[in-house]
């Protein structure tokens, strides 16, 4: 089959990462793979190098890709005709959002191919009734956990719980037990993730323990918000403590030589980064946003706390690097219960779907 995915950029994200692992292997499948960027990674201020290495990788995986000109996303007349050009060349049997932005070009310019949408949270951010008004015309909407279907069956009758999933290849499980106190967190440096939390529970942290123990965050933001973020640590007097390594292309090799994974988030939908830090059998430290919690439920891997509470944060993290058997009996949960989360399992799940929606057999 043909298949159009329509993404943001070629840059580093949950959804970005998730969508390149899953074209990867439906390409290997045997299906007609394209995707169309929104716009470039340099566009939006993001990293050059992460879009080379990413558009490297769909270039050796024969995926053919598409980048919106430069002030094409917001000018609709001119992206209007680059989007006509691609579906031109492409044909697709099936169009697959994965932004709002997508599903307004899509509904103008493409409204006689079947579209499905991915909502990619578990929150909808704009006004309801232009959400739904924007999603109504397509098939079929996808949620990507049991949190985001729930929330998902206000605005649209047909729902698909297609859970996020990772390329279990390139995850690189822990041996042994655990004796470092290495914190990691990944993430864009963005007010969703609450960086500001997590270096005021680490400030905390430090008063509690006498321990040695570093947090390296890996991520991107812009100037602005990198900045906050380098200030606040310095006026806490956390530089030895909290590491910025930037944005890194070996996050599973970064993964492997942690010892807890963490995430501060205020919202998430359901992150690529925990189910990679989770296949890894690190134990995790999550706040209980998006469907963070619905997530450690299932792989009984970590430990959930309330949002918005560096004290909840910051005893969650004494408690993993005071207890070895604790942090040692969450990974072993955390190898044993996140096998469905493999790529292949999600792409098989996504060809079947595409071929019931082609011939209106799906319900």
């Amino acid at each position: 089959m043909r298949i159009l995915h329509i993404v943001s950029s070629p840059a580093a994200g949950g959804a970005e990462t998730y969508l390149k692992d899953l074209c990867a292997e439906m390409k290997s499948a045997g299906s007609c793979i394209s995707i169309l960027f929104m716009s470039s990674a340099s566009d939006i201020g993001r990293c050059p190098k992460f879009e080379k290495s990413y558009l490297e990788f769909l270039q050796e995986c024969n995926i053919t890709y598409y980048i919106m000109p430069s002030g094409a996303n917001r000018n609709i007349l001119k992206g209007g005709r680059y989007f006509k050009s691609v579906l031109r060349e492409v044909t697709p049997q099936i169009i697959h959002t994965h932004l709002l932005s997508a599903v307004v070009y899509t509904r103008i310019f493409g409204s006689t191919i079947p579209h499905v949408y991915t909502h990619h949270m578990s929150v909808v951010n704009i006004n309801h009734f232009v959400f739904k008004l924007l999603i109504s015309k397509c098939k079929c909407i996808i949620a990507i956990s049991k949190r985001c279907e729930e929330l998902l069956t206000e605005f649209h009758p047909r729902i698909k719980l297609i859970y996020n999933a990772v390329n279990t290849e390139r995850i690189m499980p822990k041996k042994g037990q655990f004796f470092g106190n290495k914190i990691i967190a990944v993430g864009r440096f963005s007010e969703p993730k609450n960086y500001p939390l997590l270096i005021d529970s680490i400030a905390k942290l430090n008063q509690m323990l006498d321990t040695h123990f570093v947090l390296n965050i890996v991520g991107e933001g812009s100037l602005a918000d990198t900045k906050i973020l380098v200030e606040q640590v310095n006026k806490l007097g956390l530089s030895e403590k909290v590491i910025f390594l930037g944005n890194r292309n070996d996050v599973p090799y970064l993964l492997s030589e942690a010892d807890i994974f963490v995430m501060s988030s205020s919202s998430e939908g359901l992150p690529i980064s925990l189910i990679e830090a989770q296949m890894s059998g690190l134990p995790a430290v999550v706040t209980d946003v998006g469907s963070c919690g619905e997530f450690i439920d299932i792989t009984k891997g970590g430990l959930v706390v309330k949002p918005e509470s560096s004290d909840e944060l910051s005893n969650a993290l004494n408690k993993l690097i005071l207890d070895i058997k604790l942090r040692n009996d969450l990974s072993m949960n955390a190898l044993s219960n996140t096998s469905d989360f493999d790529i292949k399992n999600c792409a098989q799940i996504h060809q079947m779907f595409y071929k019931e929606l082609a011939n209106n057999e799906w319900t």
